[in-house]
């Protein structure tokens, strides 16, 4: 019917919405990165302007998202139902995600370099990569070798992360003391007795509209991907990447195997189509892909799945916040590969003790990566490498090398696999007492 026929605007701005042209983008921004580098690495300021404009959502929309969230579910006695599934779904999903990594790199052997031209590849990009990231490398390794051997360092890690001063916290962008302080004000709030609702509305009212920036954000999405991804390859090229071949082929696999789990128990749980599943989610994990920042996606993934699966809107802005932080799959795997890759390419043979040492340290490697990003994240292999006495130094020039190409599927893990777990934890329907959220107008 002519009621239901869509404007030509509305037109243009359903295709800037569409995997497909977000694909073609990709595409072409990798043979403009490799013909034209200049060019492509002039369009880097273009790309950095989209991912701090999306950068400026975050803080506000945890919390809003956070403090209303927790607020609510403390009153309404829910809680405990939450915290038990969180404490189960995400315990099994870090231990199945470092057995899948740990699995994968067994199978396909990416350090197991069979050419050598593949060695003295990567033996020049260990050599080249070490003047470049001395001092970055010298800060992290102390900084890990410290969080293994030192015995009060557990404790002091968790000093260090406890916010003494939220306004200091929000001006520097330290995500996770701003989660931790949304909790603690999130428990107070909910305990504090009172009739009135101001206040609940004023964060629900920075929530929305933190979603509605979100949504205007996507448009541009398509030019932004071509100058992010152009001028990465500008800057990369693509022949140690040849020459890590290997290595990130089980990277990429890791991340897809998951995520069609994910997608599995998402449909499963929900009862619907296994594509209906991946359309409601193409643009979160379209950001994950071309942002390569699992925070960033927050918005877009709690957005995609209330909005187009029809999850519990209360414990899908508790749990995807909480999980994204704290709970990160990706490196999970990452962290599991790695060590293999290291094991393989210097001959060193692990037993049955050794992977389940990977397994668990990798979980709790994926765990202190919570708040790291680049060189620091790709440290902390030195959590798991280390006890096993494997050169992990060496290593960690081709890991930052190829980190640009992997770094992406490892925030697409962290993201669709939070999806899931929310979908898990929420059960697909409020809980057992309704309190539900106030409703958006439109919605």
């Amino acid at each position: 019917m002519s009621a239901h026929k869509l404007s030509p605007w509305q037109d243009f701005l359903a295709l800037l919405r569409s995997p497909w042209l977000i694909l073609g983008s990709v595409l072409a921004s990798l043979v403009f990165g490799l013909t034209s580098p200049e060019w492509a690495l002039s369009l880097q300021p273009v790309g950095d302007v989209y991912l701090s404009m999306l950068k400026i959502v975050v803080l506000p929309f945890l919390l809003s998202a956070i403090i209303s969230s927790i607020a609510k579910l403390i009153k309404s006695d829910a809680a405990r139902q939450y915290m038990g599934r969180i404490a189960l779904f995400y315990t099994l999903g870090l231990v199945l995600t470092a057995c899948l990594g740990l699995a994968l790199a067994l199978i396909l052997k990416p350090g197991s370099l069979t050419t050598g031209e593949s060695r003295s590849t990567l033996g020049e990009v260990v050599r080249s990569s070490k003047s470049a990231v001395a001092a970055n490398l010298e800060i992290s390794l102390s900084e890990t070798s410290e969080l293994t051997h030192n015995k009060a360092t557990g404790i002091q890690a968790a000093v260090k992360y406890i916010p003494s001063n939220i306004f200091e916290a929000l001006t520097l962008g330290d995500t996770l003391k701003v989660l931790i302080f949304s909790i603690i004000f999130g428990i107070a709030a909910g305990a504090t007795a009172t009739t009135k609702d101001e206040f609940a509305s004023g964060l629900d009212f920075i929530y929305r509209s933190c979603q509605t920036l979100m949504r205007w954000f996507i448009y541009p999405l398509p030019i932004a991907v071509f100058a992010i991804v152009s001028s990465e390859v500008a800057k990369s090229g693509v022949d140690y990447l040849l020459a890590m071949q290997d290595f990130v082929i089980t990277q990429i696999a890791a991340s897809v195997v998951l995520c069609l789990a994910a997608t599995l128990a998402i449909s499963l749980k929900l009862k619907v189509g296994f594509g209906r599943v991946i359309r409601a989610l193409s643009e979160p994990a379209l950001l994950a892909v071309t942002t390569r920042s699992s925070v960033t996606c927050i918005p877009s993934a709690i957005d995609a799945l209330t909005r187009n699966l029809k999850t519990p809107s209360i414990g899908t802005e508790l749990v995807m916040p909480l999980g994204v932080t704290m709970f990160r799959f990706g490196p999970a795997f990452y962290f599991s590969i790695c060590t293999v890759f290291v094991a393989q390419m210097y001959g060193t043979d692990l037993g049955i003790t050794d992977y389940i040492f990977i397994v668990f340290a990798s979980i709790l490697a994926a765990l202190a990566s919570t708040g790291t990003t680049s060189v620091l994240t790709i440290s902390l292999v030195s959590m798991v490498c280390v006890p096993l006495k494997l050169p992990f130094e060496a290593a960690l020039a081709l890991f930052i090398a190829a980190d640009p190409f992997v770094d992406s599927f490892r925030t697409l893990a962290i993201v669709y696999g939070n999806c899931a777990a929310s979908v898990l934890v929420t059960g697909g329907e409020s809980p057992t007492d309704d309190f539900a959220a106030p409703k958006s107008v439109g919605t």
